[in-house]
C-alpha cells in the first residue's frame, strides 16, 4: 500500500492515535493507528461512504469475518461507530506484495528465508511465468499453498472472497501469506454465477 502523511483530521476515540494514512479504496480509507489501551498498533479501517447499503455490507464485512481466525487470513479485532463514522480494527500487517515477494532476487530488509525451504531469497532455482516474467519457484510454491490454506478456511466457512488479486495479498517477512480486504465477501450460496473475467 502507498503510505500518505499522518491524517490528523480524523475524529476517532481518544485512545487510538492516527499514525499514518496506509490506502484508500473505493468505501474506505485504511490507517495505522496506535491503540494506547492494548498499547500496540493496529490498522484501522474507517467506511467513508454513510448510504444504508455501505454500512450494511461494511457491518457484514466485520461480522461475517470476527470468527474465522487463520493464520493466513488478517484477524479481525472490533466494530465501533464514533462520530456517525463506522470503523474496524484489525492485526497491522508488515509485508510486501505477492507479487514482489516472488521476484528472484527480491530482499527483504534482513534477507528472511521462505517458510517452507529456509534458504534466503535468490538461492532457489527460478522458473519463467507467462504472466509475471521469472519468478522464484520455492517462494511461489510457498506463497501459493498458503494462500490455497487461507480460501479453504473462508469456503470451510462457507464465504467467498469475489475479489482475490496480488493486491490484496501482502506476505511477512517471515514468509507468512495474509489475506485482505473482504469488502465483496459473500456467502457461497448467495454469490452470482461467473464467468471467471473478473473473480477469483
Amino acid at each position: 500500500m502507498s503510505v500518505t502523511p499522518p491524517a490528523h483530521h480524523l475524529a476517532l476515540p481518544s485512545r487510538l492515535e492516527v499514525r499514518r494514512k496506509l490506502g484508500e479504496g473505493a468505501f474506505g480509507s485504511v490507517y495505522e493507528v496506535y491503540d494506547r489501551e492494548q498499547q500496540c498498533r493496529v490498522a484501522l479501517k474507517c467506511l467513508e461512504r454513510l448510504d444504508a447499503h455501505s454500512i450494511f455490507r461494511f457491518k457484514r464485512e466485520f461480522r461475517e469475518l470476527a470468527d474465522i481466525l487463520h493464520p493466513n487470513l488478517v484477524r479481525l479485532h472490533e466494530l465501533f461507530c464514533f462520530d456517525s463514522r463506522w470503523c474496524f480494527t484489525m492485526d497491522l500487517i508488515h509485508g510486501v506484495s505477492f507479487l514482489d515477494h516472488v521476484r528472484p532476487g527480491f530482499a527483504y530488509p534482513n534477507d528472511a528465508p521462505t517458510v517452507d525451504s529456509g534458504q534466503p531469497a535468490g538461492s532457489a532455482h527460478t522458473i519463467p511465468c507467462t504472466a509475471l516474467g521469472t519468478v522464484d519457484a520455492t517462494r511461489l510454491r510457498s506463497a501459493l499453498l498458503q494462500l490455497a490454506e487461507g480460501v479453504g478456511a473462508l469456503h470451510r466457512a462457507g464465504k467467498l472472497h469475489r475479489d482475490l488479486k496480488p493486491h490484496n495479498v501482502l506476505v511477512c517477512e517471515d514468509g507468512r501469506v495474509v489475506v485482505l480486504d473482504f469488502g465483496l465477501l459473500a456467502d457461497i450460496g448467495d454469490a452470482p454465477p461467473s464467468d471467471g473475467a473478473h473473480e477469483i
